[in-house]
C-alpha cells in the first residue's frame, strides 16, 4: 500500500511545481528513514503494535505481562496479530510477606537469568526460559517461567550511544566554556582594581628615584624611594617600598 502511494506521488510529481518537488523530496527521507527504523531485527518486517496495559503482578513468577496488539495498516502481513511482553514486577507491587515467614525467596525458585540464553528475535520479540528448581507449599509454579523482551536494533543502539556521546561532549563544552569566562571576568576585575589603585596612587602621591637593592639578607632584598607628595597618606607609604626575593 505503501508503494502505491509513493508511486502516485512520484507521477504526480512530474506534473507538479519544484516547491511539490520539494515536499516530496522530505516526504520520502522521512518515510524511507521511518521505514529503516521499524524493521524487526530478525527482518520479518516492518510491525507496528499498540501497547496493551501491564498485568497485576503474578506472585509466583514476579513477572507483570503486557499484551500488545498488531496495528496493521502500517504493518506486513507476516507480523503476529498480538506479542507478549513481560517485566520484573516493581518492589511496591509484590505480595509483601509477613514477618516470621520462611519463604523469603518466594514460593517458586527458577533459575537465574544470567544463566539462561534469549532466543533468536522473532517478529520483534526475544524469549528466556527459566526452568522451577525449587516449590514451596504446593503453591502451583509453572514449570518454565518464559521472560520477553523487544528485540533492539543494533543501528539504534548505536545511534543512542552516538547521541548520548554527543550531549556528554556538549555539556564538557559548556561548563568549561562557563570556567572559561569566569577566569575571564576575574582577571577584568583584577585588572580594573590594580588600574583603579594606580589611578589613586597617581593622583595623591608622587616619588623620587628607587635606591639600589640592599644586600640579600632572611631571603629577601628591599629598596626604597622617597615621598615627595603625600607623606602622611599610608597609601603612599607602602608604595615607597619594595621587596623581592633571593
Amino acid at each position: 500500500m505503501k508503494i502505491l502511494i509513493v508511486s502516485a506521488l512520484i507521477v504526480h510529481s512530474c506534473t507538479a511545481g519544484p516547491r511539490f518537488n520539494q515536499d516530496l523530496d522530505s516526504f520520502l527521507d522521512n518515510e524511507l528513514g521511518r521505514a529503516k527504523r521499524e524493521v524487526t531485527v530478525d527482518g520479518t518486517g516492518v510491525c507496528k503494535y499498540s501497547k496493551g496495559i501491564w498485568s497485576v503482578c503474578n506472585y509466583l513468577t514476579k513477572l507483570e505481562t503486557r499484551s500488545d496488539t498488531i496495528r496493521r495498516a502500517v504493518s506486513d502481513a507476516v507480523c503476529p496479530d498480538t506479542r507478549q511482553i513481560t517485566r520484573n514486577c516493581k518492589k511496591d507491587k509484590r505480595q509483601r510477606k509477613e514477618k516470621g515467614d520462611q519463604n523469603k525467596g518466594g514460593l517458586c525458585v527458577y533459575g537465574k537469568p544470567k544463566d539462561a540464553e534469549w532466543s533468536p528475535c522473532q517478529s520483534g520479540v526475544r524469549h528466556k526460559s527459566l526452568d522451577l528448581l525449587e516449590e514451596k507449599e504446593r503453591a502451583g509454579c509453572p514449570t518454565v517461567k518464559t521472560i520477553s523482551k523487544k528485540c533492539k536494533n543494533q543501528n539504534e543502539k548505536k545511534d543512542k550511544k552516538a547521541k548520548k556521546k554527543e550531549k556528554k561532549q556538549e555539556r564538557r563544552e559548556r561548563k568549561e566554556g562557563k570556567k572559561h569566562k569566569k577566569v575571564e571576568l576575574k582577571e577584568k576585575r583584577m585588572m580594573k582594581k590594580e588600574e583603579k589603585k594606580e589611578n589613586k596612587i597617581a593622583e595623591k602621591c608622587s616619588f623620587g628615584s628607587w635606591t639600589v637593592y640592599s644586600p640579600c639578607s632572611a631571603g629577601g632584598q628591599h629598596r626604597q624611594r622617597q615621598v615627595t607628595r603625600g607623606k602622611d597618606l599610608k597609601l603612599c607609604q607602602r608604595q615607597a617600598k619594595d621587596k623581592r626575593k633571593c
